[in-house]
């Protein structure tokens, strides 16, 4: 398979995205919200990954590229000054929410991004249904 291409534009620093929109998976792998489409996105070997504009996957019949496709990463927090300001910006979030009114809590408050549905293969016969097909052949 061959490498994939970067996007050209420049370099983006962990550090200066925001805290709740990056998962740092290993030693150059994220899971992050993507700069331009807003949809989480795998980020390996320092580049997110190729999707399409709406956050699917792109395929031969669909070409239509997001802008932040093949971004190039660098990643300058260490994974445990990582979590802890992850777990304090969660706490502050909650702290937030618990102490407006019902009627004050706002998107902006909470974690606003696309949820990506996944779509499974259909179950596969039993091994009796597969025989039996065999046999009225």
């Amino acid at each position: 398979m061959p490498a994939m291409k970067s996007n050209g534009r420049q370099t983006i620093c962990i550090s200066s995205l925001p805290v709740l929109e990056v998962e740092l998976l290993g030693a150059r792998n994220a899971a992050l919200v993507c700069v331009h489409c807003r949809t989480w996105q795998m980020a390996r070997g320092g580049l997110v990954q190729v999707h399409a504009v709406d956050g699917n996957k792109v395929t031969r019949g669909n070409t239509d590229r997001c802008a932040g496709s093949g971004q190039h990463l660098t990643f300058d927090v260490a994974a445990a000054e990582h979590i802890t300001a992850r777990a304090a910006e969660v706490r502050a979030r909650r702290r937030a929410v618990a102490k407006a009114p019902a009627h004050a809590v706002t998107p902006a408050l909470r974690r606003v991004t696309a949820v990506r549905t996944l779509t499974y293969p259909p179950a596969a016969p039993a091994v009796h249904q597969i025989a039996a097909r065999r046999a009225g052949t």
